[in-house]
This record gives structure tokens, sequence and C-alpha cells, in this order.
């Protein structure tokens, strides 16, 4: 690994993670009912980048998902992940970037991007580690300071994770106490 990104690594406090195509996979699938109750909306979600998200939460890493589409299931995922936020609906990353530095008081060099179309381009060009999915647009590949060897829906969020950990000393601490909290006795 380069020098410059493992200092870059260091520096990380929050992850911020595009949804369509970096948290799931890049499709979109609607399915119509029967009895007319509307459409339903399925996604192909990655279970190690919801195990990866308990350690980092346990780690101390902050966690928020961004996507310029309202969903039900996207809201689902994000309650079993644990994050530590959720901006739907709005197109405009850079606005939820602001939002975000201003709630958790950040600079940009403390954040990490994930994405993986042209759309992530404005972000990607101003956090402190911008990163592309393996499948990602050629224009997000070449603005990503780190590629992942996974695809998007398919575990690039948990190398990403388990990469910014890693780098801090922290992967391990906070997979055990993931680990422990999940193994608690229920009362």
């Amino acid at each position: 690994m380069k020098q410059g990104l493992k200092a870059q690594l260091k520096k990380i406090k929050l992850f911020m993670i595009d949804v369509d195509g970096a948290l799931a996979k890049p499709n979109i699938i609607w399915a119509g009912s029967f009895d007319g109750n509307g459409l339903h909306e399925i996604k192909e979600f990655c279970v190690h980048d919801g195990a990866a998200s308990w350690a980092a939460k346990e780690a101390g890493l902050l966690r928020v998902l961004v996507s310029g589409r309202d969903s039900t299931v996207v809201r689902h995922r994000a309650e079993r992940m644990k994050v530590d936020g959720i901006y739907l609906n709005n197109l405009n990353k850079l606005d939820v970037l602001k939002m975000v530095r201003e709630k958790y008081h950040l600079l940009e060099e403390e954040i990490a991007y994930i994405g993986d179309d042209f759309l992530d381009l404005p972000i990607l060009q101003r956090v402190g580690l911008p990163v592309a999915v393996s499948d990602a647009v050629p224009e997000v590949k070449r603005a990503a300071r780190y590629v992942t060897r996974k695809k998007g829906g398919e575990g690039a969020v948990a190398e990403t994770i388990r990469l910014i950990l890693t780098s801090q000393g922290k992967w391990k601490e906070g997979y055990q106490k993931a680990i422990e909290k999940a193994y608690l006795p229920k009362e």
C-alpha cells in the first residue's frame, strides 16, 4: 500500500456509503403484485457489509448511507447495519456532505466515500478518501484513491471498512466487541 494512502486512512472518522451500486448490487428490481397493491422493491445486499458495519460501530468509525432515492428497503438495511445516519432522496450528494460535516464537526479529509457511478464524482473529488467499487464506471475509478477488489453489493463496503480499521489498528477490537455483543445473553 502506498505511504500516502496509509496516512490518509488513519485520518478517517466517517465513512459515507452510496447505496445503489456500492452497498447494494447495481440493480433495482420492481415487482408488481397481482392484488393491485402496487410495486415492491427488491435489492440484494452482502451480509459481510452488515457484519463489518457492526465492527466499525464498535471501533468508533461513523457510518452514513447516502442515496438519491428513497427506499423502505434501504431504511430497513440501515437499521440492521446500525449506521449513524441515513440520507435518502437527495441527488446532490454535496449537500449531504455539508450536512454530515456540520453534524459531526468533521473536515472533508476525515471522510471516506464509496461510490460507483458518475453522480458520485462531485463528492469523490471533495472527500479525504475517495473509494470506487471494482465494477464502477471508468470516471469513478480514475477519481478514486482506492479501488476495491470486490464489486458493489458483494462485499466492497466490508473490504473498505476493514482497510480503514486495520490501518488505524482498530479492526480486531471492533470485530471482537461486535462478537461479544452478538453473543451476550438476552435478558
